[in-house]
């Protein structure tokens, strides 16, 4: 028996990426880079996200059918959002078009009906700083009522009110059965880090709202993970090729990580999260040495990256 997909509420847009070489289209966001990233690790993968009917958003939707992702298209606006990010020592910086800026997410029935077939959803790269849409959503998730991931994804060039952002953010993380946060979300939305209850200690207050575990993600660092019963971390691996770029290297990790949510493999306490997150970290580490977002797991390196 086919296991149930995961599903994915977030976004598919362009990254055009600019560097030494000149200015590049790839494929991105973040909800189509974590529905692509589980379907290449060999699960099933569907996307609820506002598509736009032209040429970009047509490219995106045939992308998702190569990849074997099934495509949940909610309303969407008349072009497909754009986000232009230039790269300096492998770390992007962001600027966003109108289209991503002014994103707003409807669930007509067939969307809902679809996604509470899953066996899980995760919630990624979604305006949380907009309590309508949060409200939308949290009512959705609490109907259909499956394990939910989340991931933080804050962007300073999408984050006009810090504040309501946060809100939504932990109102969302409060019915997380994951919670996936980077050093820069934090830094983002809870300030500077230096907290006198010391490291990890603002990851760890997300398991106080409710969240079941929050994973906490710092680059080249690896990554820690925090359950009721304690913390665990992971390096990455060494690798031999340089780092390109990390754009899509916290969505490679949440890929794997979501993979099993749901399912029998999830971790059910502290002992089982070091060989889950140990592959989630090797993943996100061979990810960073291709260019575009898309996962790379060890043994793909030789997938395209092309798409239109």
């Amino acid at each position: 028996m086919m296991e149930p997909a995961v599903g994915i509420v977030g976004d598919a847009l362009i990254d055009v990426v600019t560097d030494a070489r000149g200015a590049v289209e790839h494929p991105g966001g973040a909800g189509l880079n974590v529905a692509v990233g589980i379907a290449r690790l060999g699960g099933r993968a569907m996307l609820a996200a506002p598509f736009a009917d032209d040429a970009r958003g047509r490219g995106l939707r045939r992308l998702l059918g190569t990849e074997g992702v099934e495509a949940v298209p909610l309303p969407g606006g008349r072009a497909t959002g754009v986000a232009e990010s230039s790269t300096r020592d492998g770390e992007p910086s962001y600027s966003f078009s109108d289209e991503i800026r002014n994103r707003h997410y409807t669930y007509p029935e067939d969307a809902e009906r679809r996604l509470g077939e899953c066996r899980a959803v995760v919630v990624t790269s979604f305006p949380m700083g907009d309590p309508e849409e949060v409200e939308r959503l949290t009512a959705l998730l609490s109907r259909i009522g499956i394990p939910v991931a989340v991931d933080a994804n804050a962007r300073a060039a999408l984050l006009p009110d810090r504040d309501a952002y946060r809100r939504g953010f932990e109102r969302l993380a409060g019915m997380a059965a994951l919670v996936k946060v980077s050093t820069e979300d934090l830094g983002l939305l809870y300030g500077d880090g230096n907290d006198a209850r010391g490291p990890g200690a603002h990851a760890r207050g997300l398991l106080y709202l409710g969240a079941a575990a929050v994973v906490e993600t710092a680059g080249a660092r690896g990554a820690t993970v925090h359950t009721p019963e304690g913390r665990s971390s992971i390096s990455p691996p060494p690798l031999p090729e340089p780092v390109v770029n990390s754009m899509g290297a916290g969505d490679a990790l949440m890929a794997r990580l979501a993979l099993d949510l749901g399912s029998p493999r999830w971790p059910g306490s502290l002992v089982g999260w070091p060989a889950v997150l140990g592959d989630a970290v090797a993943i996100a580490s061979e990810t960073c040495r291709i260019d575009g977002a898309l996962l790379q797991a060890p043994d793909s390196r030789a997938r395209s990256t092309a798409w239109n």
